[in-house]
């Protein structure tokens, strides 16, 4: 399965949005982004909990895997500040269509802090 970036940013906002304060086992579950089986929804929250990215609590073994993304990590909150607006995710995307690169974590990043240190870019 290939890495959907935007539906890894559906699921950073959704986790940032959790109200710990109000409900101590708050989770986004994988089931809660139009659009997008829960298969699908469950593998990206695995990669990235895996890249330390959010916390989650996974489990397989069964027909597909299964996870419930419960917060954000440090990096987390860094990555979700690149990628956050939506006039920059495109300028994001652009340069990366432009130059020809792929959407690697390294390269977004990369670019994000291009675009960050020359708003014009």
């Amino acid at each position: 399965m290939r890495r959907d970036w935007q539906l890894i940013r559906y699921i950073l906002v959704a986790v940032e949005a959790l109200d710990h304060a109000r409900e101590e086992n708050a989770a986004v579950w994988p089931n809660s982004f139009e659009g997008y089986g829960t298969g699908e929804v469950s593998y990206h929250m695995r990669i990235l909990q895996e890249a330390g990215l959010i916390e989650a609590t996974c489990r397989s073994g069964t027909s597909e895997p299964f996870c419930l993304a419960t917060s954000l990590t440090w990096q987390g909150h860094e990555l979700l500040e690149l990628l956050r607006s939506d006039q920059m995710w495109e300028r994001i995307q652009t340069v990366l269509a432009q130059r020809g690169l792929g959407t690697s974590f390294r390269t977004i990043n990369r670019v994000a802090d291009e675009l960050i240190g020359h708003p014009e870019g």
